[in-house]
């Protein structure tokens, strides 16, 4: 049961995931409104972290309503591993379908605004170094919203 909840709730993220950024290409912000990304991409944590709860709080229900905090904890881990396991998937959809032109768009736009040189920004606006950086947020991301929500979903009999 642990697994199957956990799965559907990652692929739900996959899903919200691939939304959210085309959404952003449809707002304009891998082009004209490139200069405020860095904010928009970013708010996509609060519909994270939700899912995230209403999971927790899902399988707290399913197994009795009542879960220790490391039951919790556990479930939000597993959670987390199936969505780094989604994570290449909904990037390689983003560059291939979304947004080919992201990168270059990311480049173009630091340089000409001396953000970066030419070789800092095609250091950081790749393929590799954004499969890293999903990977290894995702990771961080899902031990601390597992954390944070497993405390306060967290329920003991007594």
């Amino acid at each position: 049961m642990i697994l199957r909840k956990s799965l559907i709730i990652a692929f739900w993220l996959f899903l919200v995931s691939i939304a959210w950024l085309a959404l952003e290409k449809l707002l304009g912000f891998h082009d004209k409104y490139i200069q405020y990304h860095e904010y928009f991409t970013n708010i996509i944590i609060l519909p994270y972290f939700l899912i995230y709860h209403k999971g927790l709080k899902g399988y707290r229900i399913a197994v009795g309503g009542t879960i220790t905090f490391l039951k919790s904890f556990g479930f939000g881990l597993i959670l987390t591993f199936f969505t780094t396991v989604f994570s290449p998937l909904s990037l390689w959809i983003f560059e291939t379908i979304l947004n080919p032109n992201f990168y270059q768009n990311m480049i173009q736009f630091s340089v000409a605004n001396k953000y970066q040189n030419q070789a800092q920004a095609t250091a950081y606006f790749n393929h590799e170094n954004y499969r890293n950086l999903m990977v290894f947020g995702n990771i961080a991301q899902g031990m601390i919203f597992s954390a944070i929500i497993a405390v306060f979903s967290s329920r003991k009999k007594g």
